[in-house]
């Protein structure tokens, strides 16, 4: 990349981007139906995971991961979402630019998270707890159908995050808990300084 020079970022709203539920695997890479570890449903746990360790930085020390049926919720410690970023940062897709300095060579950059859960989710709600405020917004295919005021909260800084992937995208499937497990000690294996909780169950590094 070092005959590549960075240009702006372009933005798609979530809205105009209904190509991302018509066409999921150019995201995910497969569907599948949570039998595989590199099924779709898992690619959405990975993206979650990689945006909260983002928003992790060197401020947290925790990640809580939980699994109910077919539901994930995924709880970081971090720096926590800016109230007023939600939208931008759940139903904005981004793609970012790169190409050389004489233009012949040209390249598209994906750049997204929570916002790819959201588009292929039946129901998918974040929430943000930041400078003792908390605030909540649901969504349903990737469409926002409720935002709350901003209330008072004593819980520490971060972000929560709790998706179900949509059927009428991965048809009837369900999650492996080994799989996800097996995800969560990659991470642990790799970053040092956090901690995590799957189930109530510790993630300790085996390296």
């Amino acid at each position: 990349m070092e005959d590549y020079k960075i240009e702006p970022m372009y933005d798609y709203e979530l809205e105009c981007l209904n190509r991302v539920r018509l066409h999921p695997t150019l995201y995910t890479g497969k569907l599948g139906n949570g039998e595989s570890p590199d099924d779709g449903i898992y690619v959405l746990v990975k993206k979650v995971l990689d945006w909260s360790i983002g928003e992790f930085l060197e401020v947290g020390d925790k990640i809580k991961i939980e699994l109910k049926d077919k539901t994930i919720s995924i709880r970081d410690y971090g720096i926590g979402l800016h109230h007023n970023m939600i939208d931008e940062n759940v139903m904005v897709m981004r793609i970012k630019a790169h190409w050389s300095e004489d233009y012949t060579k040209f390249l598209l950059v994906p750049l997204y998270g929570p916002q790819l859960a959201n588009a292929l989710s039946a129901s998918f709600t974040i929430k943000t707890f930041r400078e003792r405020k908390t605030k909540r917004a649901d969504f349903e295919r990737g469409k926002l159908v409720k935002e709350y005021d901003l209330e008072s909260t004593t819980e520490r800084k971060g972000t929560y995050v709790e998706f179900t992937p949509d059927e009428e995208i991965f048809g009837h499937y369900r999650f492996r808990k080994e799989y996800i497990e097996t995800i969560i000690r990659n991470y642990s294996d790799n970053i040092s300084g956090v901690t995590f909780y799957f189930n109530k169950k510790k993630i300790v590094s085996e390296k």
